[in-house]
């Protein structure tokens, strides 16, 4: 009897040991350097749940070094009766740019891949310091998304983009730039371009000081690009395969393109019906051309 236990101990001892082998931790064996790489594949919300798994991980997600999507799910159409009361609206904001602040003084890490922030944010304070955030991280690309959630607080003003900004190097970095309703005019956003080499994407749309722009010089790599109602618009980008534009009925200068889809809305797009001459100079390469006609 005495000699039948001890043998069952034994085996049991043997089970414990190959069930611990089984469960051994051997994602906690990585580098700091690893593990961050792949917290920076989740979204942000995922990485700093894992705070939780244990003192190793507590703060790895700090460095978090991906993409940052901020938005409120409370915008959607189905939460948009819920907000047509402006106390609820202004404290849902406020919760909104608190969580933003929270974050992004969490993070330590030295670059970041993406920065976007969309809802209706009317402080500029912290508009400021998302932007500042940008420059220092040399986000690669950064969407400032300010539409207006309900059609009645269209008499808000718009965020107006800082022309200090411009100077910065740091900007070098952006590969992509979107800004939907951000107050900036055509010679800040031209400067600011200027130090942009590596833009490949443009957007800019709902800028109510955005009149007259002229994309040209330094962007040799920038490929799409997308604008609001512009009074004066040249063009000359030598490696734009996709142009999108709303505007009004004049002619827009085009330089050297090389455009295979464009998209024209508003008046604009009734002035190509009567003007189809116009686009002569790049048909050759176009694949899909599309007229959002203007009722008159």
């Amino acid at each position: 009897k005495n000699s039948f236990l001890h043998c069952n101990k034994k085996i049991k001892r043997e089970i414990v040991s190959e069930d611990y082998t089984c469960v051994h931790d051997r994602l906690s064996e990585l580098s700091d350097h690893v593990l961050v790489n792949v917290l920076s594949c989740l979204t942000i919300q995922e990485a700093a749940r894992t705070s939780i798994l244990s003192s190793r991980w507590r703060y790895l997600w700090k460095w978090f070094t991906g993409c940052l999507n901020f938005h409120n799910s409370l915008t959607t159409a189905a939460h948009k009766f819920e907000l047509r009361d402006d106390k609820v609206f202004d404290v849902e904001r406020r919760k909104f740019v608190s969580w933003v602040n929270q974050v992004l003084r969490s993070l330590q890490s030295r670059t970041m891949e993406e920065l976007r922030i969309r809802f209706d944010v009317t402080s500029d304070d912290d508009i400021h310091n998302w932007i500042k955030f940008a420059v220092e991280k040399k986000v690669r690309r950064l969407e400032l998304n300010f539409r207006r959630f309900l059609a009645g607080r269209w008499e808000v003003g718009q965020y107006n983009f800082p022309p200090h900004f411009v100077s910065y190097s740091s900007f070098s970095s952006l590969t992509e730039l979107s800004l939907i309703n951000v107050a900036i005019t055509g010679d800040i956003l031209a400067h600011l371009l200027s130090y942009c080499p590596l833009l490949e994407v443009l957007s800019v749309i709902q800028s109510v000081c955005l009149k007259h722009l002229k994309v040209s010089g330094s962007l040799l790599k920038l490929k799409y690009l997308k604008l609001g109602y512009l009074e004066c618009l040249e063009i000359d980008a030598p490696n734009l395969i996709s142009f999108e534009f709303n505007g009004p009925a004049k002619p827009i200068c085009l330089g050297k393109v090389r455009l295979v889809e464009v998209s024209f809305g508003g008046s604009f797009s009734n002035y190509i019906m009567k003007n189809l001459c116009w686009l002569s100079s790049f048909l050759v390469r176009l694949h899909t051309l599309k007229l959002n006609l203007a009722l008159p």
